[in-house]
């Protein structure tokens, strides 16, 4: 099993969700494949859109997803595509989500960050904060390493393919794992070296050792 597919299925657990008048809440989402920053596809398609890996009972709500009442066929992805989904092939269930930063009611997305510093009497603090991100700014979500996310979907019916269910981002808010301040990882390290040792010295008065 990858480890994607182990710490997803670990995460996924915590994933609760609600549906109300076509729109899709998720709270501690689990996002994989994420492609905020709009990069082209191997069919030369660029829009920005994200995954989510669904626990077992939203995987069954959208099974039988209606909207007005109208049956809405929902595009349910597997991963890894082989896989059997038993205890002993597992896989993941997910579906995709666009995300139409340049459309003219954007989806609300927000980043909180919290940076681990050092005060100057040696205790650690945390410093929080939060960006609103836009359409030149949304694409640092596929390089954050996200502690949770939290995502309001509007659930439409396809244009281009009736009878057929598609989510777009109406909200999204994403707290980013800690990060510490640069050194901070090394504080425990606070035992001074004695002597250099020899063999590092003798390599850095020659580079051609």
């Amino acid at each position: 099993m990858s480890q994607l597919v182990t710490n997803a299925l670990e995460r996924v657990q915590k994933t609760t969700w609600g549906f109300s008048r076509g729109i899709l809440e998720i709270r501690d989402a689990v996002l994989i494949f994420t492609n905020f920053s709009g990069q082209k596809n191997q069919w030369g398609n660029a829009s920005k859109n994200f995954n989510i890996v669904l626990p077992a009972d939203l995987k069954e709500f959208l099974e039988t997803c209606k909207l007005n009442e109208k049956p809405l066929h929902v595009n349910i992805h597997k991963y890894p595509q082989n896989a059997e989904g038993t205890d002993d092939d597992p896989c993941l269930y997910y579906i995709n989500v666009k995300v139409n930063m340049d459309s003219e009611f954007p989806p609300m997305v927000t980043l909180y960050t919290n940076k681990q510093t050092t005060s100057e009497d040696g205790s650690i603090v945390l410093k929080k904060g939060r960006v609103s991100l836009e359409e030149a700014t949304v694409g640092c979500l596929d390089r954050t390493d996200m502690d949770r996310a939290d995502c309001k979907l509007n659930l439409k019916e396809s244009k281009a393919n009736p009878g057929n269910a598609v989510f777009y981002l109406r909200q999204l808010n994403v707290i980013q794992t800690i990060v510490p301040d640069f050194g901070g990882a090394y504080e425990d390290w606070d035992d001074p070296i004695v002597e250099p040792i020899p063999e590092i010295v003798e390599r850095n008065e020659d580079p051609l050792k």
